[in-house]
């Protein structure tokens, strides 16, 4: 979970119970718990990033980043909850969640088939044998955009028509 920070200056942070003020503050973000069904979640790690001066630090023979601080998160327990729709777990965004914020959590889903990881994992090997980091790299994670831009093409990646026939 990312609390990207586009803009700098910004302190806008997590989650806030109070929704009314948060419509007339521009600092506030009212960001409401995330569900997560039939999964159960662990708190790896949350870092945000404290950033003391923008002030442009430019050298001609070294990249310097910006005068900061990491800032370590308190865990964030998933809590269980269940509705209509089944149980879930439930994350709670911290009220202190700068932009520049991180947190990583590990994910089990429930009620599965054990034999679903086999079953998901066939013809894997064969799909993948002929492509190479980069390829690899395109496939899994350059989205759209980024595809029309690198290809020029729309829609899907020119790489994963070769994995799935149509």
């Amino acid at each position: 979970m990312a609390h990207t920070a586009f803009h700098k200056g910004s302190k806008d942070s997590g989650y806030s119970k109070d929704r009314f003020s948060c419509a007339f503050y521009a600092d506030c973000w009212p960001v409401t718990p995330i569900q997560l069904r039939r999964t159960k979640v662990k708190f790896i790690f949350g870092a945000s990033i404290e950033i003391f001066s923008y002030e442009d630090t430019k050298d001609a023979k070294l990249i310097k980043g910006l005068d900061s601080n990491l800032c370590l998160l308190a865990p964030v327990e998933g809590k269980d909850g269940f509705d209509g729709d089944g149980p879930y777990q439930e994350i709670t965004v911290p009220s202190n969640f700068p932009p520049g914020s991180v947190m990583l959590f590990s994910t089990q889903l429930e009620g599965l088939d054990p034999q679903m990881d086999e079953h998901c994992k066939k013809g894997v090997d064969e799909a993948f044998a002929g492509l190479n980091l980069t390829d690899l790299n395109a496939i899994l994670y350059r989205c759209e955009n980024e595809e029309k831009d690198a290809t020029g093409e729309n829609g899907i990646s020119p790489l994963y028509r070769k994995l799935t026939p149509m």
